[in-house]
């Protein structure tokens, strides 16, 4: 923060000690006459009532609804959140503003009405609330415009408002500081010169805004950013009630009349008043003309919506995989109501249909011990279903059963061959499936309703990437939300297979040992190359779907799906570099047989989920057998400058392992990442050129409010995350060297056995190799021009030169 800044911040906070009142007088002044008041109040709810506004809230938009938590942002001295408490709005209301003076008065207040309210000091700018606290109701009345730092105020606001909750505006959203542009001080002069000097408090011929230097005089936060707030919210929130309420005349035209002569119940002094509101109105109806400087916002989470009753669950595939089976042992529960039919396909075939059709497909019950839901083995692949499913259900029960890709690949063509949909070879199925596909992911995207035969029906080997579509699936919601069985446990051990089902869906245990006529599947003879090819091509897709998730479709000896917390604790972390190959690493330690895998790849607990307590964290990995480690690989760790603090705290004894890549090639690496992801639109020159003024102050935020996220500083940093002595040595300035393990990234692919050699020694394991050492998440980029390399390479050589001074590590 600059000495200008802090000096401003300074200023704000003396005038609000030596002004706790300020804002009952300053803002209320101009409605404190009784006919403003009504007029304001009936344009806040909507034409609706003349009422208080917070009467109106209260009473009718909430009609008398209670809530469990409210906070309220800059409460000043309280006067609100005393009413809603004597109300009984809340039952816990939290409050805070950054005048003591103010806070002093709200609690002797508070006191004096009998209630209890949790008043306390932070800061608008850098507040934080406690990682897990939620609130039902959170307020800023009065007290956003004075908020510089809006990005972190309102991503700290939306990150603590329950999924059903409510944020409630009361603010001044016009002109920054108060200084308004010459077409409103124009109306307010051509109007206020239309009056007597008798009518007149002051006797100036003109208005005029104040300047800045008058501002920052007497308190800098006032409207600091109030003209952006709109902006702002619409990006942050889902706005369900914008009223705005004017004062773009009449908020400074009646500080400049005799207050007194409008006295209530007069009628000449009524009448002007009531003439200034409808010369008000009239040039806000007028396009491009007076603009409201007031408004009262109601905001939800983006992605709210009124949640339907039912269904409970989805069986979301895949297909060929028992979901029949699971389906009919699932039905049979007498607390699960089947659908009208089944398969309904409506979140990918049947959508255009609306969610009232849905909802029929389903039995009305009251019975609060019974449950719906339905199976529809194309949603797991589907590529639009996820989101469509997370728009109207957030918190529905997910089951997906995977089988073997190959076994799965093979039924599947059996299966059109069956139905008369496949003419081709299972050889020539597979060749020609790439060409049968080829524009049908793009055209349903793009126009949401097209139906694809190919896609549902030719998709052999895309069905069995079950990575790919899992990941689409936890873009939206997670883990815990799913539950991910195999299809073998369900053939061979019905039983207990289906308790997990019932007791993800808190059901009582039910035997299913009954028959339901398992039909055996036609085996056919598969060529041995055909074979081989298939498991080829589906190792990769194996490997990463067991990194992930934990089952292993490349071996016989499958790993549990349901693991328990690990009292153990990780034992080893990756921290980076990105785009130096950690992800092949993490791969090659996973295959060891005393290594288990974190449940999710790449946490980032201690940089972008800090915000999750460590018991969440821990649950991040399976229950270890005797003699076996786990640990993780988040790249990002390296070069968040909180992280290293983070993990000494909770794991002083971690052992850590470092990848660096020549820095150089890494930035290219990493620019052309950030391209295929759609992140980045300048070209390689440009971005590097942008990167100071994309990152400037990005670091000072993270460290000063500890939650900050940029965006900017995890993607666009091709060259300071290149500068790996700093890195090292922040990481350094906690842990000793020796819980260190730092490796190259060109000795990792050339000798790929003889690095590992070494990691496994640093993990006192003993040595293992691997069958194939493949290279994962490569990128195919042309090179960048000599110039560009070599501004990379010059850049560089001083931190590479102390890299190697001070750890022995040459990178060329």
């Amino acid at each position: 923060m600059s000495e200008k800044s802090l000096d401003n911040q300074s200023q704000a906070q003396k005038y609000w000690k030596d002004n706790p009142k300020a804002a009952l007088v300053s803002s209320n002044r101009w409605i404190s006459n009784l006919v403003i008041e009504k007029a304001i109040n009936k344009r806040i709810s909507g034409g609706k009532t003349e009422k208080y506004w917070l009467a109106w809230l209260i009473e009718d938009f909430f009609a008398g609804r209670k809530f469990d938590s409210l906070l309220s942002i800059g409460c000043g001295v309280g006067n609100h959140e005393i009413l809603m408490a004597q109300l009984d709005f809340a039952k816990n209301i939290d409050a805070f503003d950054f005048s003591e003076s103010a806070l002093e008065i709200a609690r002797r207040d508070a006191e004096k009405a009998g209630v209890k309210i949790n008043f306390y000091q932070d800061d608008f700018n850098t507040f934080t609330i406690k990682e897990n606290k939620k609130y039902d109701l959170i307020m800023c009345l009065g007290s956003l415009h004075h908020v510089k730092e809006l990005e972190h105020c309102l991503s700290t606001i939306r990150n603590h408002l329950k999924p059903q909750g409510y944020v409630i505006l009361n603010e001044y959203v016009g002109d920054c500081y108060n200084i308004y542009e010459k077409p409103q001080l124009d109306l307010i002069n051509r109007i206020y010169n239309c009056f007597d000097d008798s009518l007149k408090s002051i006797k100036i011929s003109k208005y005029k805004s104040p300047t800045i230097e008058d501002v920052f005089a007497v308190d800098p936060s006032e409207a600091v950013r109030s003209k952006l707030i709109l902006s702002f919210i619409k990006y942050y929130f889902h706005v369900e009630v914008l009223n705005e309420y004017g004062g773009g005349l009449i908020h400074e035209l009646y500080q400049l009349l005799d207050s007194n002569q409008f006295s209530p119940g007069d009628p000449k002094g009524d009448t002007i008043i009531r003439l200034l509101l409808e010369i008000e109105e009239i040039l806000m109806e007028i396009p491009g003309g007076l603009k409201s400087d007031f408004c009262v916002s109601i905001l939800r989470h983006k992605n709210f919506t009124p949640l339907p009753e039912k269904p409970n669950f989805l069986i979301i595939g895949a297909q060929k995989c028992g979901v029949n089976y699971l389906h009919k042992y699932l039905f049979h529960h007498p607390q699960v109501i089947a659908p009208k039919q089944p398969s309904l396909h409506f979140f990918d075939l049947n959508f255009h249909q609306g969610i009232n059709w849905y909802q029929a497909q389903f039995e009305n019950t009251k019975n609060s011990n019974l449950i719906t839901g339905e199976s529809t083995p194309y949603y797991l692949f589907h590529p639009l279903v996820p989101e469509r499913v997370y728009n109207l259900y957030p918190h529905i029960k997910l089951i997906v059963i995977l089988r073997n890709p190959i076994d799965r690949a093979i039924q599947h063509y059996q299966h059109e061959v069956k139905l008369g949909y496949e003419s081709l070879s299972l050889k020539e199925a597979i060749a020609q499936e790439s060409n049968r596909l080829e524009g049908e992911l793009s055209k349903i995207i793009e126009t949401e309703t097209y139906s694809s035969f190919n896609h549902q029906h030719y998709t052999y080997l895309s069905r069995g990437r079950y990575i790919e579509q899992l990941e689409n699936w936890m873009k939206f919601f997670p883990r815990e939300q799913l539950l991910i069985l195999e299809t073998e446990d369900l053939f061979e051990r019905p039983q207990a297979t289906m308790n997990k089902v019932f007791n993800f869906l808190n059901l009582q245990p039910k035997s299913v040992y009954y028959s339901l006529n398992i039909e055996q599947e036609t085996k056919i003879d598969i060529d041995s190359e055909i074979y081989q090819n298939l498991i080829e091509y589906f190792q990769p897709y194996n490997q990463k779907l067991n990194e992930y998730i934990g089952i292993n479709f490349n071996k016989k000896e499958r790993n549990p799906i349901h693991r328990k917390i690990n009292n153990n604790k990780p034992h080893f972390l990756i921290i980076g570099a990105q785009k130096c190959g950690t992800n092949s690493l993490y791969s090659y330690l996973t295959q060891h047989p005393l290594i288990a895998p974190s449940l999710q790849h790449e946490i980032h607990y201690f940089d972008l989920n800090f915000d999750k307590d460590l018991k969440w964290y821990e649950s991040q990995f399976s229950e270890l057998e005797s003699g076996m480690i786990t640990g993780e690989s988040s790249p990002y760790y390296l070069f968040h400058p909180l992280v290293p603090e983070r993990v000494f705290e909770k794991y002083p004894q971690m052992k850590l392992i470092v990848l660096l890549r020549n820095p150089a090639e890494r930035a290219i690496s990493h620019y052309y990442h950030e391209v295929r992801l759609g992140y980045e639109s300048l070209s390689l020159k440009e971005a590097i050129a942008a990167e100071k003024n994309r990152l400037k102050g990005e670091v000072d935020k993270i460290i000063e409010t500890g939650t900050y996220y940029s965006f900017n500083h995890q993607h666009y940093t091709y060259r300071a995350r290149g500068i790996y002595i700093e890195q090292l040595q922040n990481w350094m300035s906690f842990f000793p060297k020796e819980q260190f393990l730092i490796l190259k990234s060109e000795d990792l692919f050339s000798r790929p056995q003889q690095t590992m050699n070494k990691v496994f020694q640093f993990l006192e394991l003993p040595a293992h190799s691997s069958e194939k050492y493949l290279q994962y998440n490569s990128g195919n980029y042309s090179q960048p021009s000599e110039e560009i390399y070599q501004e990379l390479v010059d850049f560089f050589q001083p931190y590479n030169q102390k890299l190697t001074e001070d750890m022995r590590i040459n990178l060329g």
